[in-house]
């Protein structure tokens, strides 16, 4: 296997792009996505974000990234979510995977930081989001004028970093399963995508 403009190329096997995912940490919800997209032969560059600087110092460090992201998925959680939409809201990669994203503040629902960049997006783009996330529940953000580009994967229960509610039916082994699933099954869509083009 080996690696070239920011695609990863298999022996007798099509391109499959890079994964640039960005955050301020690496929770277990990325961790797991990682590591199963990494099972699934994808390779993933992880950006760590700093606290407490601004979004065009954000932008730099995933635009450091030694890949070409014009040829490469780019998404993250939360802030690094935002950020990634922020960038492909700007013409820039081949898709947007994000989990937990930002929508609102998670104290004021009418300040909807996140919005309006996601709503400029013209690429593919996947949201894996808890149902009880504060920073965009399924009620909330089914009010919100998404387009045709975005794609929601709802984790029942879950909130901003996909644990289940107390009295959940669920638990969080199998929350984190599931969004590895939309995540890996996100990813093989922009392959095949590219396959045909």
């Amino acid at each position: 296997m080996n690696q070239a403009n920011g695609t990863t190329v298999r022996d007798g096997a099509a391109k499959s792009p890079t994964i640039v995912l960005a955050a301020l940490d690496f929770n277990e919800p990325l961790r797991t996505i990682i590591r199963e997209l990494r099972a699934a032969q994808h390779s993933v560059i992880p950006v760590t974000l700093q606290a407490g600087h601004c979004d065009q110092d954000h932008e730099k460090r995933i635009l450091d990234t030694p890949v070409e992201l014009s040829l490469s998925i780019v998404g993250g959680f939360s802030l690094g979510a935002r950020i990634a939409a922020q960038l492909c809201s700007k013409g820039t990669a081949l898709g947007l995977l994000a989990v937990g994203f930002p929508f609102h503040h998670r104290h004021d629902p009418s300040i909807r930081h996140g919005l309006q960049s996601l709503l400029q997006v013209k690429t593919a783009t996947q949201i894996i989001q808890g149902t009880a996330d504060n920073h965009g529940s399924q009620s909330a953000v089914r009010g919100y004028p998404l387009t045709e580009w975005i794609s929601m994967a709802w984790i029942e229960d879950a909130n901003h970093r996909l644990v289940p509610r107390v009295r959940s039916a669920y638990s969080h082994q199998q929350h984190l399963a599931s969004a590895a699933r939309h995540a890996v099954s996100f990813v093989t869509m922009i392959c095949n995508r590219g396959d045909r083009d």
